[in-house]
């Protein structure tokens, strides 16, 4: 990660990544596929190794939100659609994935489901 960039866990296996200075939506791609390949080695941990996988969904500003909530809810739909393409795969936020991904408690907002 860049200096420019924040990591934070939500909760759980649950992570956003904040790029606040890309150029353009290709740098998120770029982003994204390097950490799917940061992650596809095993990670040796207490003589066990470890394997990794993930998915990753991408939502931009403003396009895809004007807010954290928004964005934050987007991305997680492109996840659930990554997800759906098989592991360690990244996708972009799409009008079409709106309300896709499962009801689940929203981390932001302790209490209400999102």
């Amino acid at each position: 990660m860049r200096n420019s960039d924040t990591v934070c866990r939500l909760g759980g296996d649950e992570f956003v990544v904040l790029l606040s200075e890309i150029a353009h939506p290709n740098d998120a791609a770029s982003c994204a596929e390097k950490i799917l390949g940061s992650l596809k080695s095993p990670h040796p941990i207490e003589g066990n190794d470890l394997q990794v996988d993930c998915s990753v969904g991408i939502s931009i500003y403003p396009k895809d939100g004007g807010d954290a909530e928004t964005l934050i809810k987007n991305a997680d739909a492109a996840m659930y659609s990554a997800k759906g393409k098989g592991l360690n795969n990244f996708e972009f936020f799409e009008k079409t994935m709106k309300g896709r991904s499962p009801t689940r408690r929203d981390p932001l907002l302790p209490g209400k489901f999102a």
